[in-house]
């Protein structure tokens, strides 16, 4: 028995030796593992940077060798002095010239080219030639004088974000991620562009995932202002507004979701439209962030004059365009609406505050305002409506619902661009952290920017709350809908941005203009950008006594507008949903006074 005891207690001895050697090793796994899935990741995240810099690298040589030859072969073509003969021309003068035949379309081409060519050396605004551009003009010239009459833009060279898909190439919107990711299918509204006879020739540049207005990415670099190089052109539509202002483009393509194609427009003195979200295509778009769907961007249409701004809107209301998206309601041009003489009421505003307006352009707009009243129409002061909703926090929550998820992902590993690092850097925050930081900033000075900033990275907690945003923000819109229709408003007329195009610094555009410009996707108003004249010196004095130096922000106006003399002003127009039309209509009136 005694025998029988000694050997289970051995066996119970030798069992917990072993369940202890177990529970030994298993607790130094169980602690190594982590560190192990740490370093792993290292590992990986640094393969994954040197896969994209390689990437990168051998994109941008492949893109450089193709300007490069580009320009060689240009040169043989046609003299500068002629292709600036022909690159002057407005849009009316030149599209007479092609439909004639006294211009032949592969002639303006090369001429386009060239003088895009020539500036892209300074101003950075080229991100790849397109490379079918000569064979599509040749074709265009055999057409016969009837076919070419149908065709709105015969023979008129464009150029193209480079968030628009076309066939074969890449759209990277600046992220090395996707600069192997070729796209199949050119984007709806170049498609009708073309059937309309114009010939995309060159894609322009953009920051890096468009949600900025600056101009900077790894991939293609700054592009500069035209007006200014060194100033900025705006973003994020920031290469077409360089390469029109400079006179590389008559007219082009530029995306609008916070102000990309307006900006770039009056930073860069030339002209654009951003219609109602539905009345352009959007099929074709490359975008950073997908399934969003409270502020819409959209298409959206840029150019040197007002007769390429009208011609080329046209053609993405025609037929054509239908045709390829059967997505969007076919309203065709309201030639009728645009034509009318009847009088209308046409609303203005002299600042859309936090930030005010220059006073050369608050002068612009009440000199403006006489001419129209002159003219007949009716003129009323219009102040926003005021519902309790903070219209920048709509926006701001609708873009970064996600809390930056998608961003964060596109950008893992990538170099990350100066105009988006304060952006990134914030959604990387952990949530408890930002939750914190609104916290005492809310109690510290509830209005201030970068609370409400800071509030809106945070993005949504539920879908309750994202069903409940979404319900803010068609409250906000109706309000704006019932303010107009009580007041009768056709039109309103205020400051495309406060200030003149931001100085090229290397660190985030602080220009504070967004709230200039995304009010009107917010409430989903089509609006449109004029230009009025250059800033004299005068001006430049008496706009520097705007803003004192009692903040950050005001005195980062008085940097923007040190120097700003032969800079251009800039309107803007909106209108009701769907009335692109009218928007045109006093566009044109206005342009027409500016350049009498």
């Amino acid at each position: 028995m005694a025998a029988q005891f000694a050997k289970l207690v051995d066996f119970t001895s030798d069992r917990l030796n072993v369940d202890a050697g177990i529970v030994k090793y298993g607790l130094m796994f169980s602690s190594a593992l982590p560190v192990a899935v740490s370093m792993y990741g290292c590992l990986s995240d640094q393969m994954h940077r040197r896969q994209l810099n390689k990437r990168r690298s051998e994109f941008q040589t492949e893109v450089r060798s193709k300007v490069e030859q580009l320009k060689k072969d240009v040169e043989q073509k046609i003299t500068q002095e002629k292709a600036l003969q022909i690159t002057s021309l407005s849009f009316d003068d030149l599209s007479a010239q092609l439909q004639s035949g006294q211009l032949t379309c592969l002639t303006v081409l090369n001429a386009y080219q060239r003088i895009a060519i020539i500036n892209n050396d300074k101003l950075n605004f080229i991100t790849e030639p397109v490379e079918d551009a000569e064979e599509r003009a040749k074709e265009l010239d055999k057409l016969t004088p009837d076919e070419r009459k149908k065709m709105l833009l015969f023979g008129v060279p464009m150029s193209v974000k480079e968030n628009y898909n076309l066939a074969n190439y890449v759209s990277s919107y600046g992220c090395a991620e996707f600069l192997n990711e070729k796209k199949s299918k050119t984007a709806a509204n170049i498609q009708a562009l073309v059937a309309h006879g114009a010939v995309p020739f060159i894609r322009t540049n953009i920051p890096q995932t468009m949600m900025s207005l600056g101009s900077h990415n790894p991939v293609y670099g700054l592009t500069r202002n035209p007006l200014d190089s060194t100033r900025s052109p705006g973003g994020s539509s920031a290469g077409e507004g360089s390469a029109i202002g400079s006179g590389a483009s008559m007219f082009g393509m530029g995306s609008d979701i916070g102000g990309s194609v307006r900006v770039p427009a009056a930073w860069c003195g030339i002209y654009s439209l951003k219609p109602t979200t539905g009345r352009f295509s959007c099929v074709g778009l490359s975008k950073a962030i997908h399934g969003q769907m409270a502020v819409r961007g959209t298409s959206g249409v840029m150019s040197r004059d007002m007769g390429s701004l009208l011609a080329s809107s046209k053609a993405l209301m025609s037929d054509e365009q239908f045709q390829v998206d059967g997505g969007i309601p076919p309203m065709p041009f309201n030639q009728k609406e645009y034509d009318s003489k009847d009088p209308l009421t046409i609303g203005f505003c002299l600042d859309l505050l936090p930030i005010n307006t220059t006073e050369s352009t608050k002068q612009a707009i009440v000199k403006i305002m006489t001419e129209l009243e002159s003219q007949g129409h009716k003129i009323v002061k219009y102040d926003i409506p005021q519902t309790g909703l903070s219209p920048d926090r709509l926006t701001l929550i609708s873009y970064f619902g996600d809390r930056g998820a998608q961003l964060l992902r596109t950008l893992r590993c990538d170099e990350v661009s100066h105009v988006i690092k304060p952006m990134y850097d914030t959604l990387r925050l952990p949530l408890w952290l930002k939750s914190v930081m609104c916290a005492v900033l809310g109690v510290v000075n509830p209005k201030a920017w970068v609370y409400r900033f800071l509030y809106s990275l945070a993005g949504v907690q539920n879908m309750d709350q994202w069903f409940l945003h979404q319900d803010s923000i068609a409250i906000y819109r109706q309000a704006w809908l019932d303010d107009w229709k009580a007041k009768g408003i056709d039109v309103v007329v205020s400051p495309s941005v406060p200030v003149p195009a931001e100085i090229l610094s290397g660190k985030k555009p602080t220009s504070g203009c967004g709230s200039y410009v995304y009010l009107y996707n917010l409430v989903n108003f089509p609006a449109g950008c004029v230009p009025f004249g250059e800033i004299t010196a005068e001006e430049e004095e008496n706009d520097l006594l705007c803003y004192p130096e009692d903040s950050l922000i005001h005195r980062n106006m008085k940097l923007m507008v040190a120097g700003s003399a032969g800079m251009v002003k800039s309107v803007q127009c909106a209108a009701l949903p769907f009335r692109e039309e009218k928007c045109l209509r006093v566009m044109s009136l206005i342009s027409k006074m500016s350049t009498d």
